[in-house]
């Protein structure tokens, strides 16, 4: 708060992809999870653990994601 002026750990604004695949496959929130999605949702990355090819491959999941309809 110091530096950035407001708390981190507040409310947002921002919308995260378990809630967008919740609201998109009208699952509860709980089930909302990666390895319950459909395989035409994942990456075709191979998930590595290197942080650069992790957020690619989160990237990818997300653009999937705004274009997948169910």
């Amino acid at each position: 708060m110091r530096f950035g002026g407001d708390s981190p750990f507040g409310h947002s604004g921002c919308l995260d992809m378990k809630t967008l695949y919740a609201t998109k496959a009208r699952v509860p929130l709980r089930a909302a999870v990666k390895g319950r999605m459909p395989r035409e949702l994942h990456s075709s990355r191979r998930h590595t653990h290197h942080a650069l090819d992790d957020a690619v491959e989160q990237a990818e999941l997300m653009s999937n994601l705004m274009l997948w309809t169910p």
